[in-house]
């Protein structure tokens, strides 16, 4: 009897941990529960029967995409100690691109135990152009000849222009899992792969000649930046279930990606009387870092089975944000705009999923 004690709350703890239901004299006379909540044969999940027990799903994205610290020019702020400021300026920047994009996945129920692994390939390009006109001051040393104070740089215009191209794999192995009656979770497990080609150019037109800058002219920067990221990643998926076709779908991954850095950035000064462009910059940055990223979704959910449950249909809609730390790593000169901004998506995510 003192030696079954033990034993019996072992059982117990690790029903608990495995959501399983079940009651502690059963366990411990070892008699078959008969909670019929948790039938022995009972498909979990989207799972068919006498099927090939692959799925494909599709889903058509509608993101907001964000860069962080792309500020490039601002006002409001006196060139001297002289001149008062009179009205309140504002600073310009790249704000949130709105644009569609899309996932693609298979997977697969796989013979043991259940487990499901999946594929799935996401991909989103944005662009996006900003312009400030007279009164603003550049934020971004601009071809290394503001060195010192560029509230005394003065512009016609200028323009920002942001592109981004996003491509992820995710590989995850998970299991459904049955916790009450009314909650269906996924814990799962696996790797992340991550590439993102971004470019940043930033001109301003006539700039008056001032301390560095011996002539009227016009200045461009060129910045490129290319990212490659790989590592582990883990999460949960949970259905709460409302009724025989829909629940409330909320789930969470967080992945560390080793990745590397490669910056390159080119100036440009084109001289107004002459408007012979010449290179004053070209320079690079390479660098291995650790990027963590979270992704965080919550929604609606539709499920229809066929065929005495041989196949599957999904249909699910919600809101999706996916966050990459510290991507911003353009190459920065002295008296330069800061980086080291986040990269964000959210939005709409439509999905679409068939089980067979």
């Amino acid at each position: 009897m003192i030696r079954s004690k033990p034993l019996a709350v072992f059982i117990l703890c690790s029903g608990l941990l495995f959501s399983e239901e079940f009651h502690l004299a059963e366990a411990i006379n070892d008699t078959p529960s008969t909670n019929p909540s948790y039938p022995q044969n009972e498909l979990i999940g989207p799972m068919v029967k006498n099927g090939c027990d692959i799925f494909i799903s599709a889903d058509f994205l509608y993101w907001g995409v964000k860069q962080d610290s792309l500020s490039f020019a601002q006002s409001g702020v006196s060139a001297n100690a002289t001149t008062p400021v009179t009205t309140r300026g504002t600073t310009k920047s790249i704000s949130t691109s709105w644009d569609p994009g899309f996932k693609v996945a298979l997977g697969a129920i796989l013979p043991h135990d259940n487990w499901q692994v999946l594929f799935e390939y996401s991909w989103i390009h944005t662009k996006k152009t900003e312009n400030a006109g007279v009164g603003f001051y550049p934020l971004w040393n601009m071809a290394g000849v503001m060195r010192n104070d560029n509230s005394t740089f003065t512009s016609d215009s200028s323009k920002a222009t942001f592109k981004q191209t996003f491509n992820n794999l995710d590989i995850q192995l998970g299991k459904h899992l049955m916790s009450g009656t009314k909650l269906i979770i996924m814990p799962f497990m696996g790797i992340r792969g991550t590439y993102i080609d971004q470019d940043y150019d930033v001109s301003f037109v006539n700039v008056p000649a001032n301390n560095n800058l011996l002539v009227d002219a016009n200045l461009l920067m060129k910045a490129d930046q290319y990212y490659w990221g790989i590592g582990l990643m883990g999460g949960m998926n949970t259905d709460w279930i409302i009724s025989k076709h829909f629940s409330i779908f909320g789930n969470f991954l967080i992945a560390g990606l080793s990745s590397r850095f490669n910056s390159a950035r080119k100036d440009f000064i084109t001289p107004v009387a002459t408007g012979v462009r010449s290179r004053l910059v070209n320079t690079r940055n390479r660098f291995y870092t650790i990027i963590p990223a979270f992704d965080f979704q919550l929604g609606f959910k539709g499920d229809m089975f066929f065929k005495d449950r041989r196949y599957h249909l999904g249909i699910q809609a919600g809101y999706e944000m996916q966050i990459f730390l510290d991507q911003n790593n353009y190459v920065i000169l002295l008296s330069s705009s800061g980086n080291r901004g986040d990269l964000s998506f959210n939005g709409l995510s439509l999905k679409m999923r068939f089980d067979f």
